[in-house]
């Protein structure tokens, strides 16, 4: 079988442009395309060997938006200094829902949201 390679992640908002600030401005990421009249923006999610795109879409039906935006996204953004960082985004007004818990791998866990209710993980050690 060839091989599969995870590339895109896709979070579903209703807000792209508050969303779009938030994950520029607050987490940072580099911005790979903004097409807001086309509802949707690309960032760079990932570095060197781990070439991810972050996919920022906009829902606006009613019925998809009670379906996917405000849901667990599963995605991670892992750090070197979780502290620092839970601090950093804490203090930039990132509202995290969870204090940092320890792991049974060792590491910390912290869950927090972005302006749609989608929920994201930082974990680090």
């Amino acid at each position: 079988m060839p091989q599969l390679i995870a590339n895109h992640i896709r979070i579903y908002c209703k807000r792209l442009e508050v969303c779009h600030t938030f994950y520029t401005q607050l987490l940072c990421l580099p911005v790979v395309e903004y097409k807001p009249m086309k509802g949707y923006a690309l960032y760079q999610a990932g570095h060197m060997h781990h070439n991810i795109t972050l996919v920022l879409e906009q829902v606006i039906d009613t019925h998809e938006i009670k379906n996917l935006v405000g849901k667990m996204s599963g995605l991670t953004f892992n750090t070197n200094d979780i502290e620092a960082a839970f601090n950093e985004l804490s203090a930039k007004g990132v509202i995290f829902t969870t204090d940092l818990k320890r792991q049974t791998w060792g590491g910390y866990l912290a869950k927090f949201i972005d302006p749609d209710n989608n929920t994201l993980l930082l974990a680090g050690r």
